[in-house]
């Protein structure tokens, strides 16, 4: 099953639709699946909430909305504004006091229309339209002028202020009765009008017009037509057809036949024989015979004899012992693990960060499931597991290790899985006894159907830290 995530860009702003309170937030952001491809023409779900803290994560604000993802996986929508197919969850926009405290905007999304949204961290609101801040000023009880320090104009007139704006000497006389100063005159004439563009349009017809390239057109049929390319076609035939072709054969023929390999090998039988051979090794013989060869080896044993070699095996076993191993892998998956309920499921492992002489392979049906081993020996198995259950209520989730399909002794463990969206996570090791080629697997069952193996992304907000994988395997041979 396919996990996605978002690569978010935010951009705030004060957004008046169809009535002066239907305010709203632009959201914009692009998606993309576990592997970074971005995901196009997807249709999901999406639940944006504004919180008043990441601790308590107490939602001030809280909507679901369908999107679809368009070719490049962009999609765009406003938070606050009235929309249909727009779900209000919790509270009303209007009602968000933004003067109490910082806001964090949290993102989920339901890529499979599942209901079971997955978190993507939260992003904090940096800043705030004036707009949102002004629904909630009681400017009732002002007396007096308020100065321009303290947020008023200063004056208690609209002629006043005009004057103090200096707009008051503008009338609604026409644009064109207007002053303009000169250098802007001087500006404008130097603009291209539309005299100008008639002007260059002759010129540019005087150098290149139609007739100019109908005659380009008619000097390249003169170079090039149907009748000289048939010419080429003949003159080529007539320096290379099938004719020369057979005769190219036949001086080919002329020069290696089977008949002249035969006499070259006859030749070489001559040059190099059985008796020439025999005379070779007579004259290796005589440089180097059985008498050179003990004393060698006479001489051999002097510089190194068993002893010798028996002292540097010692030495060599001090740095390498006999029959060391050092096998080891570590596979892992981030993607959302469903299991029927009541029913062993075996965990897929779709990456592998590093091995050796460790290795994955599918099962039957074609999933990562397999941990297999090259070579005999105990080998140390750990798992880390991270299990939530969206809705109320605890479950009960069972994990094993299979040996070669078969159940392996002793590895059972039951485990508590708190609902409520809690994180759960288990992990456990156990000593494998393994001959080469074997393989196991991890397999767990749920009695609750939402209870799913789900990870997590990686959180940008300081401190930043890595995602959490949905199932981690770690297996190293014991010397």
């Amino acid at each position: 099953m396919k996990i996605f995530f978002l690569a978010v860009i935010i951009l705030l702003s004060c957004q008046n639709l169809f009535a002066q309170n239907n305010k709203g937030i632009n959201f914009q952001a692009i998606a993309r699946n576990a592997k970074g491809f971005i995901v196009a023409n997807k249709k999901m779900s999406v639940r944006i909430s504004i919180l008043k803290d990441t601790l308590t994560k107490e939602i001030e604000y809280q909507e679901i909305k369908n999107i679809i993802t368009n070719v490049v996986g962009l999609f765009t929508l406003v938070v606050g504004t009235s929309e249909e197919n727009k779900i209000v969850t919790v509270n009303n926009f209007e009602n968000i006091d933004w003067n109490s405290n910082q806001k964090f905007l949290q993102i989920e999304i339901d890529p499979e229309g599942s209901l079971l949204f997955e978190s993507l961290g939260y992003q904090t609101i940096n800043y705030v339209p004036y707009s949102f801040f002004t629904d909630h000023i009681n400017a009732s009880g002002v007396n007096g002028i308020i100065n321009l320090q303290q947020g008023g104009t200063g004056v208690n007139s609209l002629l006043k202020l005009k004057s103090l704006l200096a707009i008051d000497q503008v009338n609604n006389s026409s644009d064109s009765s207007k002053p303009i100063s000169n250098l802007t005159s001087i500006a404008l004439n130097d603009k291209l009008k539309k005299s100008d563009t008639i002007i260059l349009s002759t010129r540019i017809n005087s150098k290149l017009n139609s007739i100019d390239t109908n005659f380009l057109h008619n000097q390249l049929m003169l170079k090039l037509n149907s009748t000289d390319t048939i010419g080429i076609s003949n003159r080529i035939n007539t320096k290379l057809y099938s004719t020369d072709t057979a005769k190219l054969s036949n001086r080919i023929n002329l020069k290696l036949n089977s008949t002249d390999t035969n006499y070259m090998h006859n030749q070489l039988l001559l040059k190099v024989n059985i008796i020439d051979t025999l005379n070779l090794s007579n004259r290796v013989n005589a440089k180097l015979n059985s008498t050179d060869t003990n004393s060698l080896s006479a001489r051999i044993n002097k510089k190194l004899n068993s002893a010798d070699t028996t002292s540097l095996s010692n030495r060599i076993n001090n740095k390498i012992n006999i029959g060391e191993k050092n096998y080891f892998g570590n596979f892992y998956d981030t993607g959302k693990q469903v299991a029927i309920i009541n029913t062993a499921t075996a965990i897929k492992l779709n990456f592998q960060s590093f091995s050796n002489q460790i290795t994955i392979v599918n099962n039957s049906s074609g999933n990562p499931t397999r941990i297999s081993v090259s070579d005999s020996g105990v080998y140390n198995v750990k798992y880390a597991i991270q299990c939530i259950k969206a809705d109320a209520g605890n479950d009960e989730i069972s994990i094993w290790i299979r040996k070669n399909s078969a159940a392996y002794p002793n590895t059972q463990i039951l485990n508590t899985v708190v609902g409520g969206a809690m994180k759960n996570y288990f992990t456990n090791n156990f000593l494998v006894d393994l001959k080469s080629n074997d393989y196991i697997e991890i397999f767990f069952s749920i009695k609750n159907a939402n209870s799913i193996l789900t990870g997590s992304t990686p959180i940008t907000t300081t401190p930043s830290r890595p995602a959490t994988p949905s199932v981690m395997v770690s297996m190293h041979s014991v010397n």
